[in-house]
């Protein structure tokens, strides 16, 4: 199996659905469940997401204002 290396630059939750993440600096991950306290946090897929730093900077070129886990729609 292939080590690859990588950097957590956040970790962020909601407190409901569709709501804005918040920065959290640390976290537990609870098996079968998610990251705790997350309104994501339950069972079935999708529990957790990771982005990489290059998606973060694709949804910017799109007018999305993304930092590490916080999106608002850039005013124009």
């Amino acid at each position: 199996m292939k080590k690859i290396c990588g950097k957590v630059l956040a970790v962020n939750i909601s407190q409901a659905k569709g709501e804005k993440k918040n920065n959290i600096g640390c976290g537990l991950f609870i098996e079968n469940l998610g990251l705790e306290n997350d309104a994501h946090a339950q069972s079935g897929i999708r529990q957790v997401s990771l982005l990489a730093k290059e998606s973060i900077e694709k949804i910017r070129a799109k007018g999305l204002d993304v930092i590490m886990g916080i999106s608002r729609k850039i005013s124009q």
